[in-house]
């Protein structure tokens, strides 16, 4: 139930969003495209996260998971949400596995996204794109459950 009531939130959290920023969404969407159409292998996401994305905390609401298009119309300015949505949207446009996974622990969550490319993991965040090997090497600090959400 957790869960339907939180993807129900996002939905409309993005719906209110896109419907009072229209105009600008058709403007950006071209972006999106050029973005995907640069990106040849898993790796090639760290490259747009350095030169067109810029970490912002979300100000009005918390874990807010926004659609492309609203990422574009933010000019892909948002936390670590955005950074591993975008990185599972472009997998799932190059069709490749990917998987979007929530790190939680009291009073903090971090969100990231692993992609498959032949025998090697990636772990894509607001860090930036490297190898994955384990939740434990990778968020040592981290002592709370961890979520897949897809």
């Amino acid at each position: 139930m957790k869960n339907l009531v939180y993807c129900l939130k996002q939905f409309i959290l993005n719906l209110i969003y896109l419907l009072w920023h229209l105009k600008l969404a058709k403007k950006r969407h071209w972006k999106l495209k050029q973005l995907l159409d640069s990106i040849g292998i898993a790796s090639d996401i760290g490259t747009i996260y350095e030169t067109d994305f810029k970490y912002v905390k979300d100000k009005f609401f918390r874990d807010w998971r926004p659609w492309m298009v609203n990422l574009a119309v933010k000019d892909f300015r948002d936390d670590c949400d955005g950074y591993a949505a975008f990185a599972k949207w472009v997998a799932r446009k190059k069709h490749w596995r990917a998987e979007y996974w929530s790190l939680f622990r009291k009073g903090w969550g971090h969100a990231v996204c692993l992609i498959w490319q032949g025998n090697v993991i990636f772990l894509m965040d607001t860090k930036g794109v490297r190898r994955f090997h384990s939740w434990e090497r990778h968020f040592s600090q981290m002592t709370g459950k961890i979520k897949r959400w897809y």
